[in-house]
């Protein structure tokens, strides 16, 4: 498993992010148009584009050169004539035509997020639950940290999950289209643009640390708060034996009055961050339209230009704010992804031995200085060197600790030799497919496991493909009864309910019998 998200997640979501690519495809280039639409509405609201009576050009794309290399500006597109009295509409339809493509393009992209994080956090989920259903038992502990990763710390990262591929492009794509744009309108407002943005650039990282070191610092209290309470609590007999209630107070409000002076520091750093973030995002449009006033029409800088790069600069301080906290949430989430493919790689990484080998049907059971350890009991066993013939019916007898109890584990299949090897006709059990040694050899010992359920669930627990009928009824029973367990089997069945709807039929004879009885 890859140990980075991004790698992790755009692999296991290909697809998706390569539709994700295609629409941000499209919508970068609608946000330009709605740029140059605002352009166009402000300078019409000013009489400019509107004025005369040749047709107003929309949409028009020129890249202007130097001298020196082209006398005329490079025409990449040449727009859509619209006639003077019709350009008021046209630009409030193509306004209100942008806004809801690109409200249409956000919808998709937003499913299309919410599916790469749930197909991101479906795969690990079965990569930990094929490794946790293969981990031996005596590993258990590892599992078990392992699975808490997955259930609970998984659960706290999975929506960065979704956007760790598709927020710093879209990102990206929003502040090269306004940088790109301030430039195409005039360099000397990209150049004020440029200064606003790497402002905002300096200041988001130190504001989002600040809001991690003030949540930080509330933890931190509440938690000193938790802890000096169940103190508290746990000195009760002593504080009513010594009548000390009052000093009890006085020395928890000194100790939480120290902790509340952290958290008055911290969120004091976080507001002057969130002052100097505030100041600088309304800096920045004002420094554009500080450049065009300065300038003015008369170098060629007029009132459309101005707004559309302010809105572009705005767009682009949104998307620079959103990829610093993607930032902050990607460093939450790689030690997490980190813990989690080193949980996977402990749990799969002991047991390399091929599983798979069919068990053969007829042979005997060699031990060969065969030597294991269960951790559960202690119990251990060495050098053991035998020959059990079969078909037959053999007894392992022995004092606790004489190794029996680790010899059946071995043979059924709960623990795998240290050293040696267990054979069974020539074939190593470790080789063996699990699903056919279950099917061939039973073990029953070790520790009970009760499963939710019925009783016949947990019988048939890992019986496949069980016959219905008689004869399975019948084995049920004797199974039953040869533990011991058939008196409370049929108190129990007496004294249960049986909804009538459901088993119609049990419910009739559970009547019955109690009849009976």
């Amino acid at each position: 498993m890859e140990r980075d998200p991004l790698s992790f997640v755009r692999r296991r979501a290909f697809g998706a992010h390569a539709a994700a690519v295609l629409l941000l495809a499209v919508a970068l280039p609608v946000l330009w148009v709605g740029l140059d639409l605002v352009r166009v509405f402000v300078d019409l609201g000013l009489s400019r584009a509107g004025a005369g009576s040749e047709p107003v050009r929309l949409l028009r794309l020129v890249l202007p050169l130097p001298e020196r290399l082209a006398e005329e500006p490079v025409v990449l597109l040449p727009g859509l004539p619209v006639p003077p009295d019709r350009v008021p509409l046209a630009v409030s339809a193509g306004l209100l035509a942008v806004v809801l493509i690109l409200a249409a393009l956000s919808v998709a992209l937003a499913a299309l997020r919410t599916r790469i994080g749930t197909r991101a956090v479906e795969s690990l989920r079965g990569m930990m639950l094929e490794a946790i259903a293969r981990t031996r038992p005596e590993r258990r502990d590892d599992a078990r940290h392992a699975a808490s990763l997955v259930g609970e710390s998984l659960a706290r990262e999975s929506g960065f999950l979704g956007g760790a591929v598709l927020v710093p492009l879209a990102a990206a794509g929003v502040v090269a289209v306004a940088v790109g744009y301030t430039l195409w309108t005039d360099w000397r407002l990209a150049l004020a643009a440029i200064a606003g943005l790497s402002a905002g650039v300096t200041i988001w990282p130190r504001r989002v640390a600040a809001a991690k070191r003030a949540a930080e610092s509330r933890l931190a209290e509440g938690a000193a708060h938790r802890r000096a309470l169940l103190d508290l609590v746990r000195r009760l007999p002593a504080v009513h034996a010594h009548g000390t209630a009052e000093s009890e107070q006085e020395r928890l409000h000194r100790l939480l009055d120290q902790r509340r002076a952290a958290v008055a520091s911290a969120e004091r750093g976080l507001g002057a961050t969130e002052a100097i973030n505030g100041f600088l995002t309304v800096l920045a449009p004002l420094a554009i339209a500080a450049t065009g006033a300065w300038f003015g029409p008369a170098a060629g800088v007029f009132a459309g230009e101005v707004v559309a790069s302010a809105l572009a600069v705005f767009l682009a301080m949104r998307a620079i704010d959103a990829l610093t906290r993607w930032r902050a949430s990607r460093e939450a989430a790689q030690p997490i992804v980190e813990e989690i493919a080193r949980a996977l790689a402990a749990l799969t990484a002991r047991d390399r031995t091929r599983r798979g080998e069919p068990l053969p049907g007829a042979g005997s059971f060699e031990a060969r200085d065969l030597g294991a350890a269960d951790p559960a009991t202690g119990a251990r066993l060495s050098g053991l060197t035998l020959t059990l013939p079969m078909p037959s019916h053999v007894a392992l007898v022995g004092e606790p600790g004489s190794g029996a109890e680790v010899l059946a584990a071995l043979m059924g299949g709960r623990l795998l030799p240290t050293s040696g090897s267990l054979l069974y006709g020539e074939v190593d059990l470790a080789a063996v497919d699990p699903v056919a040694r279950a099917e061939r050899i039973g073990f029953a010992g070790g520790e009970t496991v009760l499963l939710p359920g019925t009783l016949r669930e947990n019988l048939l627990y890992g019986v496949r493909d069980a016959q219905e009928g008689p004869d399975l009824e019948r084995r049920l029973v004797e199974a039953v009864t040869v533990v011991g367990l058939d008196r409370l089997a049929h108190a129990r069945g007496l004294a249960g309910f049986v909804d009538p709807a459901r088993a119609p039929d049990l419910a009739g004879a559970v009547v019955e019998a109690r009849k009976a009885v």
